[in-house]
């Protein structure tokens, strides 16, 4: 069997190591954050060489428009905030564009221990397995994440199979 190479391999979503590398970095910049966190936190990534590293292997595993996608994603997410006005990235390389985080986000349901996430994300599935794409499973640590951060089960199951657009 021949090996398969980076251009071969389905870009899987990336996880929640995504996320946490998101929350290290946001930990990590100066407060309050401003419209522009997401070039803010992919400034941070480009100049660290720790988290560069982490960063480059997600993209290596899973395709740079998912990472950037995602990791966009988890900043809005953090911050609480969205917009759609897109801004030039001109501080770093790793992004050509993201969007300015400007307007409060869609208010979320109380969080919930992972257990109880784990459980309602499992009844989710088995009520509606015959209507959800077989890739589901790849998407498991991000539905957890978000059923964790209060997002509704449903929401968080369709949240996880659409690709977000805050960056590119």
């Amino acid at each position: 069997m021949p090996k398969t190479s980076t251009v071969d391999r389905p870009a899987a979503v990336p996880g929640l190591r995504l996320k946490q590398l998101v929350d290290q970095v946001l930990d990590r910049l100066g407060t309050p954050h401003t419209e522009n966190v997401v070039e803010d936190v992919f400034v941070a990534i480009e100049n660290d060489p720790v988290w560069r590293a982490s960063y480059d292997r997600m993209v290596y595993e899973s395709g740079k428009p998912a990472v950037t996608s995602w990791a966009s994603y988890w900043i809005s997410h953090a911050e609480k905030r969205m917009g759609d006005q897109r801004e030039t990235a001109s501080r770093n390389t790793l992004i050509d564009s993201y969007t300015r985080l400007v307007e409060p986000a869609k208010k979320r349901g109380k969080k919930v221990k992972e257990p109880e996430a784990l459980k309602a994300m499992h009844d989710h599935f088995l009520a509606h397995r015959a209507s959800l794409p077989a890739d589901i499973r790849d998407h498991r640590e991000v539905i957890v994440a978000l059923i964790m951060d209060g997002i509704g089960v449903e929401a968080a199951f369709a949240q996880a199979l659409e690709k977000p657009a805050f960056a590119w």
